[in-house]
């Protein structure tokens, strides 16, 4: 137990350096931080646009994974290089990466959705929640919260739905396959 809890806090500590960055990068931001977060906004809204897959065909769903790619990398520069100054502008960070390609994609994902969580956002938490189980998922470990609607690997007994719930994710017995995990009433 305690080398879990020191890997999370490492884990946690290397995120955040990652998505704050150093000093030294904070002082070379290219970007006011509106301009910032409207680009986000932009990409975010991009992204979700093309989450619609069952209407798709096979070569649309091709072009709007290598437009989630170039959304990806976008978001990975802004996230290494700019500053994020709204609970907005960290979940639509975490959003575009949470549609990433690699681990490190979803593990940013988590921190940025972490951060807006902490500071009292249900989209945070829950994002929180389901960027977790999509890095777990990815690297072929069982999800922990049921966000992903596949059930195949997953570990129900691991947390409590008293947990789930304060990450505004429904209890198991109310989860359904192809249905968003999250509460709608998660309270603050």
């Amino acid at each position: 137990m305690r080398t879990s809890t020191t890997l999370l806090g490492l884990v946690l500590m290397v995120g955040l350096t990652i998505v704050l960055g150093s000093p030294e990068a904070a002082s070379q931001s290219e970007k006011p931080s509106s301009l910032v977060s409207q680009e986000l906004e932009a990409l975010f809204k991009a992204d979700q646009a093309d989450r619609n897959y069952e209407s798709l065909s096979p070569e649309q769903i091709k072009a709007a994974k290598a437009r989630d790619g170039e959304r990806t990398l976008r978001v990975r520069e802004i996230v290494q290089k700019e500053t994020l100054e709204t609970v907005d502008a960290y979940i639509h960070a975490a959003a575009v990466l949470q549609h990433g390609v690699t681990a490190d994609d979803f593990l940013v994902a988590h921190v940025l959705a972490t951060v807006a969580g902490y500071q009292g956002s249900p989209v945070g938490k829950w994002l929180a929640a389901a960027t977790l189980d999509r890095y777990l998922q990815f690297v072929g470990r069982a999800q922990l919260f049921g966000t992903q609607g596949s059930k195949e690997l997953f570990s129900k007994a691991t947390i409590s739905d008293t947990i789930r719930k304060l990450y505004c994710v429904l209890p198991l017995s109310e989860q359904r396959q192809g249905v968003s995990s999250r509460l709608t009433n998660c309270a603050q």
